[in-house]
C-alpha cells in the first residue's frame, strides 16, 4: 500500500451535502483510498436526481445518504456512516462525530451551522461552491449563503468535484490547505 493511500485511509472524512458535488467527491475519495467516510444529507433521491451520478432508478424515494452508502459499498467496498437527517445546532456535534476533515457542500442554513461548528473546534473544513460561472474551494469558510447552486450537473460541478478530491488528497499527505478559485474561460 502506498504512503498516500495509507494516509488517506486513516482520515475520518465527513461530507455534508450529497448533491452532485458531495456525492461525486465521496465516490472519488473512496476510489483513491478513503475508507472512513461519514455522509450527511436529509433529502430523498427523486426522478430529478437521476441526472446526478451516482443515483439510479432503484434509489428513488431513498435518502441520498443511504443510496450513496450502497454505491460506495458496491464500487469500492467502503461502508460509510450514512446520516439521513437535517443538521442543526443541537445535532451537529453528534453527526460530525470524530471527523478529522469536513467537506461542506450544503447551500442552505446547514452550511453555516457546519462551518461555524468546524471553526469553533478548529476542525479542517473545505467549503466547495459552484455558481453559474465559477468554482470555489475555500478552507475555513463559515458557510454563508452565496447564491451557489451545487446541484448543477454542468462542467463546473465535475471540475469542482475533481479539484476537491485532489485538494483533500494533498491535505491527507502533508496537511496543505490549498484554496482554489476557478473561473472557466468563456468560449
Amino acid at each position: 500500500m502506498s504512503t498516500f493511500i495509507r494516509e488517506l485511509s486513516h482520515y475520518e472524512i465527513c461530507i455534508c451535502g450529497l448533491d452532485v458535488l458531495g456525492s461525486n467527491i465521496a465516490v472519488g475519495l473512496a476510489r483513491i483510498g478513503a475508507e472512513r467516510l461519514i455522509v450527511i444529507d436529509d433529502r430523498l433521491v427523486t426522478s430529478e436526481s437521476l441526472i446526478q451520478p451516482p443515483f439510479g432508478w432503484a434509489d428513488i424515494g431513498t435518502f441520498r445518504s443511504k443510496a450513496l452508502e450502497r454505491e460506495l459499498l458496491r464500487t469500492k467496498d467502503v461502508l460509510p456512516d450514512a446520516i439521513g437527517f437535517r443538521v442543526n445546532e443541537k445535532n451537529v456535534a453528534s453527526y460530525l462525530g470524530d471527523a478529522e476533515l469536513v467537506v461542506n457542500t450544503f447551500v442552505d442554513e446547514q452550511a453555516a451551522i457546519v462551518g461555524n461548528y468546524c471553526r469553533e473546534l478548529s476542525l479542517p473544513c473545505l467549503r466547495v461552491c459552484v455558481s453559474m460561472n465559477r468554482v470555489d474551494l475555500i478552507w475555513g469558510d463559515a458557510g454563508e449563503e452565496t447564491g451557489q447552486r451545487n446541484d448543477s450537473t454542468g462542467t463546473e460541478s465535475m471540475i469542482a468535484s475533481a479539484l476537491a478530491v485532489d485538494v483533500i488528497a494533498g491535505f491527507s499527505i502533508d496537511g496543505s490547505q490549498e484554496t482554489i478559485e476557478y473561473i472557466p474561460a468563456v468560449a
